[in-house]
């Protein structure tokens, strides 16, 4: 599909008519939820206590197949993931050799 400034601005007006919004969760058990934003300087933040050893997104809407992307600490255009996931999804990751051939463990 073309994302032409023609076909936003129908996008943009159908939903002005008919708002709709997305519902938090993953209703599905198949569904991938991205949130937050790696280029909102997260570890900028300064408190009096030095720079941020991490950094997370709270307790809020926690639910499996979320991530929240951040901007790593090490900087250089890294990005940090905090990725939600149930215990059997995990279970599920953990046991499929695929996946773990690809995972390190420290």
């Amino acid at each position: 599909m073309a994302h032409d400034n023609a076909t936003v601005r129908k996008y943009v007006e159908d939903w002005e008519r008919d708002p709709q919004c997305f519902p938090l969760g993953n209703f599905d058990g198949a569904m991938v939820t991205m949130g937050s934003s790696p280029r909102f300087p997260m570890y900028d933040n300064d408190f009096g206590w030095g720079r941020p050893v991490a950094v997370r997104s709270g307790r809020a809407n926690k639910f499996d197949g979320k991530i929240s992307a951040f901007p790593g600490r090490e900087g250089g255009g890294s990005v940090d993931l905090e990725v939600i996931l149930a215990p059997e999804t995990m279970a599920g990751l953990e046991s499929d050799p695929e996946f773990m051939q690809y995972v390190s463990i420290y």
